[in-house]
């Protein structure tokens, strides 16, 4: 890219996704807006690739090189299958990873402790991500989930997969930040206007969230009907009244990670359309945002 005289590499928001049952792979109604989509981490490049036989068997194995030639082969993105064979190889790897102790793997074990200290949140979310994978929970209210220690009482292996896939996706993403610098490129990425309602940011900050309304847009010339974009907004109100903590960290994280960022509908700063649920979106009204405290945000986590 560079070599063309690109200075700027965009993508689509890089957050986690549900790519199994239901499988949801839109990049604008993501599980999070803090945690990663290990779709994207690459098995191939993991710091215990050489040493996890069983992964490397699997990806030579035949049937897996069939499965692989199928997809690649394919006019459209099959998600589901796609991380059903990633998944495949990340299991195998993170088993590995937490049943290893011989020395080419400490340095790992080094790079992870690191991880933890600076994301002590990922261990939440795993267990979170778990307890989904266990229970396969489709109901849009997790209000009966068993509070911030959800998933603590599911298989072990299940955290460890997706811790496992965090910290690779976090090391993946932080190095081809640090490629692109070395090439004089900077890294472009989108902050999604919204979350999904069943996701892990709606469970764990929940109260940050309005209920019962979904956010959307009103009727215009194209969309005569109005729009209804189906995950919860943000409540203007109780996010200031835990200092817009979720706002900064979001915002903050992701600005580590690239030098320039999209917001999506950026005027939800200032202004969203709110549609009351079970109603029709043309029935909406819109909601003020403390937009100076907002952009004061933006404006220090830039720096």
């Amino acid at each position: 890219m560079s070599g063309k005289g690109g200075r700027i590499l965009g993508t689509l928001p890089l957050f986690a996704a549900s790519l199994d049952d239901p499988c949801e792979p839109s990049p604008y109604a993501p599980l999070s807006r803090l945690f990663w989509n290990e779709f994207y981490a690459d098995p191939r490049r993991a710091l215990n690739w050489e040493r996890c036989r069983a992964a490397r068997e699997l990806y030579e194995s035949e049937s897996f090189r069939l499965s692989l030639d199928k997809l690649n082969m394919s006019y459209r993105v099959d998600f589901r299958a796609g991380m059903k064979l990633r998944r495949s190889l990340l299991e195998l790897l993170a088993r590995d990873f937490f049943n290893g102790s011989s020395p080419d793997i400490r340095p790992g074990w080094r790079i992870m402790e690191e991880f933890l200290e600076v994301e002590p949140e990922v261990l939440r979310y795993a267990r979170f991500r778990a307890g989904r994978d266990h229970e396969r929970v489709q109901s849009r209210d997790r209000s009966s989930w068993s509070g911030p220690e959800c998933g603590k009482d599911v298989d072990q292996e299940l955290v460890e997969y997706h811790l496992y896939a965090q910290w690779l996706a976090s090391v993946q993403v932080d190095s081809l930040r640090e490629q692109a610098a070395g090439r004089g490129v900077e890294l472009y990425m989108d902050l999604p206007l919204g979350v999904h309602p069943d996701g892990y940011d709606a469970w764990a900050y929940r109260d940050v969230f309005a209920r019962g309304v979904s956010g959307g847009a009103p009727p215009d010339a194209f969309f005569t009907a109005g729009q209804d974009w189906g995950f919860r907004p943000m409540h203007p109100w109780n996010s200031r009244d835990a200092g817009h903590a979720y706002f900064r960290r979001i915002v903050s994280r992701l600005m580590h990670f690239s030098n320039v960022i999209r917001l999506d509908h950026v005027m939800s700063l200032h202004r969203l359309y709110w549609v009351p649920l079970g109603f029709p979106a043309d029935q909406g009204a819109y909601v003020r945002y403390p937009w100076e405290e907002l952009y004061a945000i933006l404006l220090l986590e830039s720096h």
